[in-house]
């Protein structure tokens, strides 16, 4: 992680998963293959608005 440059909450497994599910939202990946790549039982929690 280091050597990439990635540091703080990104350089953890919680961290490495969101910026997939994010990048993925980014590339108009559609929802429900997010959802599903995931694990998200409900699309809600894939889709939750980042605060």
């Amino acid at each position: 992680m280091r050597d990439a440059g990635v540091a703080t909450l990104a350089a953890s497994p919680k961290g490495l998963r969101h910026s997939f599910g994010v990048t993925a939202f980014q590339a108009k990946v559609p929802p429900h293959l997010v959802q599903r790549w995931l694990g998200h039982a409900s699309l809600r929690t894939t889709r939750r608005p980042i605060p």
